[in-house]
């Protein structure tokens, strides 16, 4: 079943499934995007894998810190939430992502309930690809024997932007899987954090990963991001027609989602509004 949620401690049904998927679309841009693109595909998902859907369209915590900082932090408070208790697995989805038809059971392959299931943030690419990925980001370019040591340093600076110490990893915490009594705690504690850098709540929520030894690490096909896909193959691209640049990059996106079990769009939103909304109004659109 799919329930919204724009409260804390919301009241829910118990379902008798044992899984829930949940995401935030807070505000009217995220929330209509939401229901005309992704909602079709979760469902079917949800319904294969005897999963319920929570969609947060309010915070769990309105006080003012809250309110000061992204929605992306109150993914931290869903396990504590009544409804959270009634099932064995969380599954947390940012909402600008599209799950392939063709996607896996992810719970199957997070099987430890103690663990995280997560994602290397860029494991998506080989060492070759992340090199060019950084030279096209940042219009610069390495030595060819540098591409271990480009990436690392990238990696540190996300870390050092928060004021965290430094590891050669971070996770993508767009999609993760949970269990409510195992990592409530861990949830809890990062809420407390504060954010410096421009990802949110992702490098300390690594961090405390990383240091309690809590990531199940899968495989990027659950988390396999667009955005890498148009800094490679869209690099010096200039298109005036829409239409042209509408099918171009529509053809990327599908062979994207032919790749991946869960195709993420972080920042790419433009694209998704192109593309799977076909106008520079998402809003206007969905009305």
């Amino acid at each position: 079943m799919l329930f919204y949620v724009d409260k804390a401690n919301a009241a829910l049904p118990v379902t008798g499934n044992p899984y829930l998927i949940v995401t935030a679309a807070i505000g009217e841009l995220y929330s209509k995007l939401w229901e005309r693109v992704c909602r079709p595909c979760w469902e079917d998902y949800a319904a294969r894998w005897k999963a319920d859907i929570v969609v947060l369209t309010g915070c769990i915590d309105d006080s003012e810190m809250a309110l000061a900082r992204s929605p992306a932090w109150q993914k931290l408070l869903i396990l504590d939430q009544p409804w959270a208790q009634h099932y064995q697995r969380l599954l947390w989805l940012d909402a600008d992502i599209l799950i392939s038809p063709r996607a896996l059971n992810i719970f199957e392959y997070a099987a430890d309930p103690a663990k995280i299931g997560v994602c290397i943030n860029g494991g998506r690419l080989s060492q070759a690809e992340r090199q060019i990925y950084i030279e096209r980001l940042h219009g610069v370019q390495f030595q060819a024997d540098m591409a271990e040591m480009v990436w690392t340093e990238e990696t540190y600076k996300q870390y050092l932007g928060d004021g965290l110490p430094v590891h050669d990893v971070m996770y993508n915490t767009g999609v993760m899987v949970l269990s409510p009594p195992h990592h409530n705690e861990l949830f809890r504690d990062v809420y407390k954090g504060t954010q410096y850098g421009k990802l949110y709540e992702q490098p300390l929520l690594s961090h405390e990963m990383i240091v309690r030894g809590l990531a199940q690490e899968l495989v990027p096909r659950f988390n396999w991001g667009i955005h890498e896909s148009l800094v490679m193959y869209t690099w010096r691209w200039n298109c005036s027609d829409v239409a042209q640049l509408r099918a171009a990059v529509g053809f990327l996106v599908e062979r994207e989602l032919d790749n991946a079990y869960f195709l993420h769009f972080y920042g790419s939103m433009e694209v998704m509004k192109l593309y799977l909304v076909g106008i520079d109004d998402p809003v206007s659109a969905a009305a």
